[in-house]
């Protein structure tokens, strides 16, 4: 599929932003702490497609990772659409993407899915929620290393007094500052 650059960055954007409009409103429940996860997941996925092909490869990429955790859950054979799920989920599958994001959209809805069931029905819910949330979050470190910032000033000591600053300025600039 050819698709240019600026059309496919609209559909990405416009995407989180609809996904993003979805979270549930309870900040304390286990469908919010979900969303924010798989909101992270996309953004890190996001960040590096350039070209329609890395959405392909995104796709292959998160679909063996659902299978990777359906297999370290035992939830191969379950069947997550015959269950119920909390109104978030019926919200995200109602979205209606661009279709280059069709299949990407469908798998974060069946990882939304796989995660809640798979923590509801446990009878250790906070291990396993912490066991998902590091898979997650190894694999949004995985997309987006974590960047180092570099200090604007390596050599002077800039603090928050407001006569630093001025002597720092007037040092720059070599004008007085008189207020």
């Amino acid at each position: 599929m050819n698709i240019s650059t600026s059309k496919l960055n609209s559909a990405l954007e416009l995407y989180l932003s609809a996904f993003q409009w979805q979270e549930p409103h309870n900040g304390k429940s286990l469908g919010y702490r979900i969303h924010k996860l798989i909101f992270q997941l996309m953004n890190s996925h996001f960040e590096n497609i350039s070209v329609y092909t890395d959405i392909q490869i995104i796709v292959k990429e998160l679909d063996g990772f659902i299978r990777q955790l359906k297999a370290e859950f035992n939830c191969i054979h379950v069947d997550l659409d015959s269950l119920e799920y909390p109104n978030f989920v019926a919200k995200l599958e109602a979205l209606k993407p661009h279709s280059i994001l069709d299949e990407y959209h469908a798998l974060t809805i069946e990882l939304s899915k796989l995660m809640l069931f798979r923590i509801v029905n446990s009878d250790e819910q906070n291990s396993i929620e912490k066991r998902y949330r590091e898979l997650i979050m190894s694999l949004v470190h995985e997309y987006s290393p974590t960047k180092k910032i570099n200090p604007l000033f390596n050599d002077k000591k800039v603090s928050k007094s407001k006569t630093d600053i001025q002597a720092l300025i007037k040092q720059q600039i070599d004008i007085t500052i008189d207020h």
